[in-house]
């Protein structure tokens, strides 16, 4: 038995595509389902309905695996991304571009000038002053703490690298064929 890639890129459960719910995934089985056998076909030639279904076990299976395949690939995706963000204890130097004017120098050279694509970003403090309250609302100190922005920052950091860490690398190799 072979897989019908025909019925796969049909149904949009090719890899490679957006991800979809179990209920999308369902409903275009089962609308496929009634297109291919109608519930009164199946009901008419119960035989000629179980051997179509047993030759489409293989491209079912290759769906379902493919189905898991894509939500992999977009967390693989969305982490990638999130590590490739600056780090907020960081910081970011400012990004510049050398683009073209159109014009040429005295010596026939392009004239180019330095384009600001994105401002340097100062990296956060390390940690932050914070007013202490007693239970009446009056303050009763300052409390030095880390800064949560970047404890927040470096959380999701190393969740995106476990994504990364945990993805099969079917689903690497995948994402780095298209993106690369």
């Amino acid at each position: 038995m072979t897989i019908n890639q025909s019925v796969i890129d049909e149904l949009g459960f090719a890899k490679g595509q957006p991800p979809m719910t179990g209920g999308q995934f369902r409903k275009r089985v089962e609308a496929f389902l009634r297109r291919e056998w109608h519930p009164l076909m199946r009901e008419t030639d119960p035989a000629g309905y179980e051997a179509w279904r047993a030759s489409m076990l293989p491209t079912v299976a290759e769906a379902e695996a493919n189905f898991a395949f894509n939500w992999q690939l977009a967390a693989y995706r969305e982490a990638t991304a999130r590590l490739a963000r600056y780090r907020l204890a960081e910081g970011r130097a400012e990004i510049l571009e050398e683009q073209a004017t159109g014009e040429l120098d005295a010596e026939g050279q392009p004239v180019t000038e330095t384009i600001v694509l994105a401002p340097a970003i100062p990296p956060l403090p390390a940690e932050i002053a914070v007013t202490t309250y007693d239970e009446t609302g009056a303050a009763t100190g300052v409390e030095t703490i880390p800064n949560p922005e970047i404890l927040a920052d470096d959380a999701e950091r190393a969740a995106a690298q476990a994504v990364i860490d945990a993805s099969p690398q079917a689903v690497v190799d995948f994402a780095a064929g298209l993106e690369g």
